[in-house]
């Protein structure tokens, strides 16, 4: 039996106004997850996957300026997201 290689936590105190965490134990009976994994999730998408927003938007001008045939929606998507379009 393989053995899963987990990431090691470390253990961390935050403060939410009641406001926060009324909407983080919603959300997370909601998905039926804990509010610490969407915290994660948090942090994992807007600070370590962090997206630069200006080169998907300068691909998706790119794109716009295009003549002739265009990738099919899905790779365009993928193409925008990664910010490649027309790069060198």
């Amino acid at each position: 039996m393989i053995k899963e290689e987990k990431e090691e936590m470390v253990k961390t105190q935050i403060i939410l106004t009641s406001e926060q965490y009324k909407v983080l134990r919603n959300l997370a009976k909601e998905r039926d997850v804990s509010m610490a994994a969407l915290i994660r999730e948090a942090v994992e998408n807007a600070y370590i996957k962090k997206v630069d927003y200006q080169e998907q938007l300068e691909a998706l001008k790119r794109i716009s300026s295009r003549k002739g045939d265009v990738s099919d929606w899905e790779t365009m998507k993928k193409e925008i997201r990664e910010g490649f379009i027309g790069k060198e």
